[in-house]
């Protein structure tokens, strides 16, 4: 065995006992909210990411915004192309 196959395979089995320290997150529950954000926090191991169910919606409507005319077109159509995929 090589000596480059014995470093990843040493980066594995070690990689494998960091995974075990690191806070476990379950996957998001799709029914609790119909909107999620996205979350990041520093942990001493690296940084940890999930999606926070948003539990209260704002209701403003792009009609509500004055005087950002260029910014709500570019996020129509950002939105619009998004969709479209």
């Amino acid at each position: 065995m090589s000596d480059l196959n014995q470093l990843i395979q040493r980066a594995e089995r070690m990689l494998e006992r960091l995974e075990t320290l690191m806070p476990a997150v379950a996957p998001p529950d799709w029914s609790a909210s119909v909107a999620f954000r996205w979350r990041r926090r520093a942990t001493g191991l690296g940084v940890q990411s999930w999606l926070q169910p948003v539990r209260q919606l704002s209701s403003i409507r792009l009609a509500d915004l004055h005087h950002i005319d260029e910014q709500k077109t570019l996020i129509e159509r950002n939105t619009r192309q998004f969709v479209r995929g």
